[in-house]
């Protein structure tokens, strides 16, 4: 993906706030938190002050903008796929948090065919910091150590503000 990323938030809650802070500490000019939508226009209107990015009043308003070249998916599982069709046949990469589609394999793998057809980023972000086999091998790393590697990411560590 070439150029700025010039990202959509989809969603005003908690994680749509985690992200945005993310980007904001990642302070750099070429990712750029640039809109958002909610279907609360409350909340897209606060977060819109917040981070100073444009408010939206409709889905297909921040789907067709050109200001936004990849969304942020941050609503519950259920629209998951719809939504990340809809921004991927418009031409949007997407971001989504897990999981991408509730009930069908061939849902997902559509999204993966139609974000390589039409060359588009289309990342799934998978938060196990809670689930019990993350939290089972964490609890035996120190044994674990010499055999095993623990690969983890974590949007604190691009923001310390949210660890306090």
């Amino acid at each position: 993906m070439a150029g700025d990323v010039k990202i959509g938030m989809i969603g005003a809650g908690y994680a749509a706030h985690v992200r945005a802070c993310a980007v904001k500490e990642f302070d750099s000019k070429r990712l750029l938190m640039s809109g958002v939508y909610d279907k609360n226009p409350g909340h897209s209107s606060e977060f819109s002050k917040e981070f100073g990015v444009k408010s939206f009043s409709s889905l297909d308003g921040i789907l067709d903008s050109s200001d936004i070249n990849t969304v942020s998916v941050a609503v519950p599982n259920k629209y998951h796929y719809e939504i990340v069709k809809q921004a991927l046949e418009r031409g949007k990469n997407a971001i989504c948090e897990y999981p991408l589609v509730l009930d069908r394999y061939k849902k997902g793998e559509e999204l993966v065919r139609l974000s390589e057809k039409n060359n588009l980023l289309l990342h799934v972000g998978h938060t196990m910091n809670y689930d019990a086999d993350y939290q089972l091998v964490e609890s035996h790393r120190k044994d674990l150590a010499p055999l095993s590697c623990i690969i983890r990411t974590d949007a604190a560590m691009m923001s310390p503000s949210l660890v306090s």
